[in-house]
Parts: C-alpha cells; structure tokens; sequence
C-alpha cells in the first residue's frame, strides 16, 4: 500500500499543472452553470413584466374562412379577457412577372375594450 501512495504522489507532482487546469475548467463550468441557473427566473420575471406592462396579447385564435358571431362571443367569455382586436389578414403577390414579391396587409378593424368600439 505504502507504494502505490507513492506512486500517486509522484504522479501528482509529475502532472501538477495538468490537474490544475482540469481543476479551472470544471470550476468555470459550475460557475456558468450556476450563473445560468440564478439567471432564468429573473429573465421570466422580467420578460413576464415587459409583457403585461405593453399589454401584449395571451391568446391569438386564427381562421381560415374567418369567425362567426358565435366564435366571437366563446371567445369573449374566456376567463381573464380584457378585450379583443379584430383583424383582417391577406397575402397576394405584388409586382411585375419577374420581380414579384410576396405581400401580407392586415388591418385591426374593431377593437373592443369595456363595451367601447373604437377605430384601432
């Protein structure tokens, strides 16, 4: 036994700068890991601010061939809903043959907040 500790020692001399540069690695790893980790729930905090203070939308419902009346109210009726904005959406191609480029308008129609319809 008296020799293998030896050994070991030895080996640990020998390589001394190899085992501290192992030793930095691995330490500036957990520092990032742990940086990474402390810094997640500040960042949904954050972003989770920045989007109720510019009232940014919770839900975004999409239609092929539009709503009816009775989509329109469902939706109304979620739990938490502040108001709605209509809109319209079309994609058509604009241009000469050759230099065509594809398009997208939209156009807030409505936009209905405490039982006011005002122009967006």
């Amino acid at each position: 036994m008296k020799k293998f500790t030896k050994n070991v020692v030895k080996e640990f001399k020998k390589s001394f700068g190899r085992f501290l540069a192992i030793m930095a690695i691995i330490a500036l790893g957990v520092g990032f890991l742990i940086g990474v980790s402390q810094a997640t729930p500040d960042m949904k905090t954050s972003m989770s601010d920045y989007l109720r203070e510019n009232m940014a939308y919770d839900i975004d419902v999409k239609a092929a061939y539009g709503l009816t009346s009775g989509d329109i109210a469902a939706i109304a009726q979620t739990e938490g809903e502040d108001g709605e904005i209509l809109s319209a959406f079309a994609d058509f191609r604009a241009g000469r043959a050759k230099d065509e480029d594809l398009v997208k308008l939209s156009d807030a129609l409505i936009k209905w907040s405490a039982g006011v319809i005002r122009r967006s």
